[in-house]
This record gives C-alpha cells, structure tokens and sequence, in this order.
C-alpha cells in the first residue's frame, strides 16, 4: 500500500481551526482526473479528489471557500468543450462562488462560454478585465464579496496581458489589466472586506508586478513554473501581499488559513491531490455523464477526422504478425500493452470513447492529436484486429509486408526486401535507440507517464531478434 506521506508530504500538520480558510485551484488544463500509465495511487490531480478534500475540510469544521483562477481547458474542438462543461459543472457541485477566465478558455465558442455561465445559479464568474457578450452582459462580476467564517474577503480574477494577445474572439471584450483594476480596487476597498485577493491567469511575473503596482491586494495567486509548486508563499517586496503559485494540471492546490494570532496570521499548505483522498460519489457522476456525451458522439460528432497513413503504409493488425513472429507476439501477449484497451474497458466509467485515452491503446492513432490514421481503429467491433498498443504502433503499419510474405501481394525480392526493412526495430545504433526512444514517448510523455524510464521499461516488452 503506497505511503503517500512519505511520497508527497504530511498537510496541516499542527493547524488548528482557522477563522477561515481560501482554498485555491487552476490551471487545469484539460485534467479533469488523474490521468497515466504509472498507477493512478501514483498520480496527482482531479476534481474527484479536490472535492473530497473540501468535504474533509467542512467535516472539521472548518470555515473554507474554494477559489477557481481558471485555466480549465488547453484545447479547442468538441471534447474541449464538454470537457469545460464537465468541470464547470464539478465547480458548481463543489460550491465555487468564484470562477476565473483563463486564456485558453476564452478561446472557446461563445455559445459555450455563455451556456455554461447560465447553467450557475447566479454569475459566479468573476473577471475585472474580461467581458463575455461586453462588459455590461451581466455574464462576469468585476468582483465577489464572500463571507467565510466571520470573515469577508473581496476576490476578482484579470487575464493577464501576455494571454490577452493570445485572443481573437469578437465576442470577448477585454482591457489591459493594469487599466481596469483601479476602479475594481476601490469598488472591492469600499465594500467592507477583511481582505482583498486577486486571481492572476498569465505569467508569474506578470502576477508579481500587478501586486507590486495595486499593493492593497493581501493575496495574489497565479500559475508557477515549477513541479511541485512553492511549498510557502512569498511576501511580494515593498508590500505585504503573500504571493502564491500553482502548478499545471491542477496537481497540487493551495489552501490559506487565517488566525487571530499575531505572530502567525496566516497558515498556507500546499496540497498534492494524489491517493489518500478517496473519489467523490459526487464527481464520478460528472465523469459518468462526461463519458456518456463522448459515447453517444462517436469520433464524426467529436469531429475528428483521419490523417493520412504515416508513409503511406496501411495496418494489418497483431494477429496478422503472429502468423510468423510467433515468439515475438507470445512475448508481447504476455505485456500490458496485450491487453491496452480492456485497461480502458475495465474502467468505471469506461474510457474506450475518449480519443484521449484511447490514442495510446489501440493501433493506429496519432497519440500526441488524439486523432486514427485513414487506416486505424475504430472499434472492437468494426476493427477488432486493431485492438490494445500492438506491433504495428511501434514497427509501423504492415499490411504491404504481411500480403507480400504470404504470397497475396506480388513483389520481386528487393521490393519483399525492402518491406521487411521498412518493419525492423533495432536498438544497435544510437539512432536505431533514439527513434525507438522517441516512438516511446509519444504515449509514455510526461503528462502520462513522468516516471518513465526507457532503460527500465524496456526489458519487459523487449523481444528483438526472437524470430
């Protein structure tokens, strides 16, 4: 049983009940769960763990409000957009009171933008420099006046300038954020709050100098670079603003508490969402129904289409190849790549309709697009030879090789020759090593697999030269 203490860290060691308690999330980017090849008990991340630890909080007794700075989605296209919907939808059933607008979720289509911000009981999205429909919609509040505990705090998020140039929507408006903060700051002074915090979508040094130039923030958090993210916060210099940075794929959130204590004001604790929080009942039902939109779509209504046939070689399928590399494919049989996609299937919910993860299961899609090669699977019923992370994901589509080899496809010998050529893998050259190496990574990167080792991995899938 993995020791999560010894692996991440303990949290809240030696706090006492706050007065009350903000904590942080964002930078999502699409990682509505944990997600990879080295074990979930290993991977950090989900809306399903965060609201457990929300719940762990309130059963304390604690006074907490979660804070979202945005940054929900990286991509664009059908599944981006019901993957927004999926975690605003989780953001509201966690009770978010604030929302924020991160650069790549603007680039949705407005109608999406505008459907989910209607589907939350009142406008709990908060943006001082971003207007969805024009800043006079009703659609954003510049900012929120939330109790917590028996104390009240005035939140409002910008988009940072360096996201701002990234947008060409015409149905967002926006301003530089240093140009509208002012008028937001005085409105938020006046509005009898405890404590002022601002929400920073962009770069970190963009955070930094927006405390620096509006120092009546006493928090401001924004995106880091760096994994883990800073254990403390800093104090921003010439201010007394506590500066927090969170890290990518809403791994780790942060929670600060605050005290009636002079010589610590303010607790902070940085929080890994990784196994010891138990899955919410709650979110898995936002996973069900996520799961469910994706099913009844298909890949035509996701919009994906087929690339062409990498070098123009069509797939066969593993059954195929093991007609005659049958030593080779006993070997493979035997590995998880064998059994890629029941992994999928085996799920609750099932994952065998998300391109996302069904790129690194099955023959013949492009891992890194999330799209089939015109060649590849489709199905286990239309495509069942293209089944699990087979030979031709690594020794390259076969069809021409396999038909010349049992005598349907005529070829004179240099032509059957250079068909065998075009299909060996081999690790004797540092170049042979490289291009398997990066074959590899195509699925095991560093968003699904961080752990992985080449050196390591290999050995249990190696079968070179067995045939």
């Amino acid at each position: 049983e993995t020791d999560f203490v010894a692996l991440n860290g303990a949290i809240f060691e030696g706090w006492q009940k706050p007065r009350a308690a903000l904590l942080f999330s964002g930078q999502q980017q699409g990682y509505i769960e944990a997600c990879g090849c080295a074990g979930l008990d290993k991977k950090k991340g989900g809306v399903s763990r965060r609201h457990t630890l929300l719940k762990q909080l309130e059963e304390k007794g604690w006074p907490v409000e979660p804070l979202e700075m945005g940054g929900l989605v990286r991509r664009i296209g059908s599944q981006a957009e019901l993957k927004y919907n999926a975690s605003t939808d989780a953001l509201h059933k966690m009770g978010y009171q604030v929302v924020g607008f991160g650069g790549d979720d603007l680039r949705l289509p407005p109608t999406v933008l505008i459907s989910t911000i209607k589907d939350f009981e009142s406008p709990h999205f908060v943006s001082a420099n971003v207007g969805v429909l024009g800043f006079d919609s009703g659609m954003a509040e510049p900012f929120k006046l939330i109790e917590v505990g028996d104390m009240k705090f005035a939140v409002t998020t910008v988009l940072a300038d360096s996201q701002r140039a990234k947008l060409s929507n015409e149905e967002i408006s926006t301003k530089p954020a240093a140009d509208a903060l002012p008028p937001i700051v005085a409105q938020m002074k006046n509005a009898g709050a405890d404590k002022l915090v601002l929400l920073v979508s962009g770069e970190p040094e963009e955070a930094q100098q927006l405390a620096r130039q509006f120092a009546d923030f006493d928090v401001v958090v924004a995106p880091g670079h760096t994994d883990p993210p800073p254990m403390t916060p800093s104090v921003i210099e010439g201010t007394d603003t506590q500066f927090i940075e969170l890290s990518h794929k809403g791994m780790y959130v942060g929670v600060l508490g605050f005290y009636d204590d002079n010589q610590q004001p303010v607790r902070y604790q940085r929080v890994p969402l990784d196994g010891r929080f138990e899955d919410s009942p709650a979110m898995y039902q936002v996973m069900v129904n996520y799961q469910d939109q994706l099913k009844v779509l298909g890949w035509e209504g996701l919009g994906i289409k087929p690339l062409p046939d990498p070098g123009g070689h069509e797939f066969i399928g593993s059954q195929t190849c093991a007609d005659c590399h049958t030593t080779a494919h006993d070997v493979w049989s035997g590995t998880t790549h064998g059994h890629a996609l029941a992994t999928l299937e085996k799920l609750d919910p099932p994952r065998q309709f998300d391109a996302e993860c069904i790129s690194c299961h099955v023959v013949g899609w492009e891992p890194q697009k999330y799209v089939p090669y015109a060649s590849g699977f489709i199905s286990r019923d239309k495509t069942p030879q293209l089944v699990d992370q087979g030979c031709e994901n690594c020794h390259g589509g076969g069809r021409e090789h396999a038909l010349i080899e049992l005598g349907e496809l005529d070829a004179d010998r240099i032509k059957r020759d250079a068909a065998r050529a075009a299909m060996r893998v081999s690790l004797a050259t540092e170049e042979g090593k490289a291009k398997v190496l990066n074959n590899c990574l195509q699925c095991h990167d560093l968003d699904n697999s961080p752990d992985f080792d080449f050196d390591t991995y290999w050995p249990q899938v190696e079968h070179e030269g067995l045939d």
